[in-house]
């Protein structure tokens, strides 16, 4: 038996300007071939994968294909998305044939003309192992699921936390439901509903029990406990990310469609229920950094989630600095700003130089300045 493992991950944020390009996966480091089960057999979702095919009485060959990892960035470029797609078609293509497929996808990356990219990988996928070998998907909780991506996975099996700390566990149950299908011969069902929402994250926390998504979690693993569940999921989708599919969306697969229906109904009727409860009332730049001068002691931390460099952003907004250099501060102030060309002057006058320079608004110069 020959079981293929794969990853393709980054998640897009099509309001930042700056494209993401092949050198930025090159960048970060392109696995391919035997070293992804060498150099990933403990690491988040491949490490799962690695770990539980390693645990099969039936003991499968472990068939290392390609990983194309990126940080978050602004859209693909065209002959970015052409390449990554390349990569995939030609490492499945130099694997020979294989039993079963256990790819790691993010779920919410878009390229120039190509708002649906995991769906389109999908498609590419399928075009080479064909209709007939069960391919299963692990997706980001904030990954925007498409009709396309539930059609062209046998099963998808998402993040259940959101900050992510079980991306190793998805990765294990991701491999579960391959068996389930592979070796238990269970042919999937899948139901799915796409609700018009995207909900702001600082309300989404799964680990916090103010957050409107405590219990979402043991909710989702509660079905997946019950042996016709193969998987459950809900992704609330990156809210950075403007694309004409845009939904959160919530689905269940089981062995049984009325059950599959039934369950997710229910699920998708909770999250909408409580839609309005994600809203939640900001605070200004300046009555935040007003705020944060009355506090004496103690670590005050400001948090700009729309520059968020971990959801793509670009990192150089600059309203909280704005409002910072307009008051003395008795203590000291660490303010995060990307700025490479700046980084390159002060390496050239050297420590204990002096630089007067703009900062900020260069990458993004749409909402910065």
């Amino acid at each position: 038996m020959r079981i293929g493992v794969a990853q393709q991950w980054q998640e897009t944020n099509t309001f930042n300007s700056v494209p993401t390009t092949r050198l930025d996966f090159e960048q970060f480091g392109v696995t391919r071939a035997a070293d992804f089960v060498t150099k990933l057999a403990t690491t988040n979702e491949p490490g799962g994968f690695i770990q539980s095919l390693r645990a099969w009485p039936e003991q499968p060959e472990i068939v290392g294909l390609v990983r194309l990892p990126c940080w978050p960035s602004g859209l693909a470029t065209r002959e970015t998305f052409d390449w990554i797609r390349d990569e995939l078609v030609t490492a499945f293509r130099n694997a020979g044939p294989l039993d079963g497929v256990l790819l790691a996808l993010h779920g919410a990356m878009a390229a120039e003309g190509y708002p649906d990219v995991e769906g389109d990988l999908l498609e590419a996928v399928r075009g080479v192992i064909g209709s007939q070998v069960p391919l299963v998907a692990t997706l980001d909780l904030h990954a925007n699921v498409t009709p396309k991506m539930l059609q062209l996975a046998d099963c998808l099996v998402v993040y259940h936390t959101a900050p992510h700390i079980d991306t190793f566990e998805t990765g294990v149950r991701g491999a579960a439901a391959l068996r389930r299908i592979l070796i238990d011969g269970i042919r999937p069902v899948t139901a799915f509903v796409r609700l018009p929402m995207v909900p702001p994250v600082e309300r989404a926390n799964t680990q916090d029990p103010a957050s409107v998504s405590f219990g979402w979690r043991e909710s989702l693993q509660g079905l997946e406990a019950r042996p016709e569940f193969l998987s459950a999921g809900l992704a609330t989708v990156q809210p950075w990310l403007d694309v004409p599919e845009l939904a959160t969306t919530a689905w269940v697969t089981t062995d049984d469609e009325a059950t599959a229906v039934a369950a997710c109904e229910r699920l998708a009727q909770d999250v909408w229920n409580r839609r309005r409860e994600y809203l939640i009332e900001l605070t200004p730049p300046d009555e935040a950094v007003r705020k944060a001068k009355l506090v004496e002691q103690g670590l005050v931390v400001l948090s700009d989630c729309a520059d968020a460099t971990t959801s793509g952003a670009a990192g150089d907004s600059t309203w909280l600095l704005a409002e910072l250099i307009k008051h003395d501060w008795p203590r000291g102030a660490a303010v995060t700003m990307v700025a490479p060309e700046v980084i390159e002057q002060a390496r050239t006058i050297g420590v204990g130089g002096t630089l007067t320079t703009e900062i900020g608004g260069r990458r993004d110069h749409r909402f910065s300045k």
